[in-house]
């Protein structure tokens, strides 16, 4: 598909400006998972950017930021990707999140 073409590329240009850039890639499936997919597509000038694989199709593993929904929507994936994206951004730090994904949109905060 397209995305395939363009996003390898588009990684690439931001690594090279920006070398505390990192890709974290939230899935569902496991059939998803799968980092040579992402060594390919990114190939061995921006792999670097790959902060990591992240499976959020079971149950919530980032209660914290609100156990009471956690609770009552433990198996949510919308839910799922933002505590994982929360709970990733505290792990290391970082300042900014932005989400590229489909159906969760956050603007950099």
């Amino acid at each position: 598909t397209v995305i395939w073409h363009i996003l390898p590329r588009a990684i690439q240009d931001v690594w090279s400006y920006f070398r505390q850039f990192r890709l974290h890639v939230l899935v569902h499936g496991l059939e998803d998972f799968a980092p040579q997919l992402w060594r390919r597509a990114l190939g061995a000038a921006a792999f670097g950017a790959l902060g990591g694989l992240h499976w959020c199709g079971s149950v919530n593993r980032a209660p914290k930021f609100n156990p009471r929904l956690a609770e009552s929507r433990n198996t949510d994936n919308y839910f799922n990707k933002v505590f994982m994206m929360l709970a990733i951004a505290e792990h290391e730090n970082f300042q900014w999140i932005l989400s590229v994904d489909d159906d969760v949109f956050l603007p950099p905060a």
